[in-house]
């Protein structure tokens, strides 16, 4: 992320703001402050085979979607909905 002009605009546009942030990684990447690295991020695998993650990375997902939903005043589905619909995109490890 630190070697991507895009992604640290972004970084810095919300540090700026105060904005609340959600932590995603995918490939091992270790988040750094400015971003909030004092909650628990979710962790994602990037392979040939697409997006991976383990059932518990995909609950975290599935938890920091419900929160941005919360946030945004969306109405949320549930969390079995949720890793339903993830798991169409995302392969998930048991």
């Amino acid at each position: 992320m630190a070697k991507s002009w895009g992604a640290v605009t972004e970084v810095g546009a919300g540090w700026i703001t105060q904005a609340d942030h959600k932590v995603f990684t995918i490939g091992g990447h270790t988040p750094a402050k400015p971003l909030n690295t004092d909650v628990e991020w979710q962790a994602s695998v990037r392979t040939a085979e697409g997006i991976s993650m383990t059932s518990v990375e995909c609950d975290k997902f599935a938890s920091k979607i419900e929160s941005v939903c919360d946030k945004l005043g969306y109405k949320k589905r549930n969390r079995t909905d949720n890793i339903k619909k993830l798991n169409d995109y995302v392969n998930i490890d048991e």
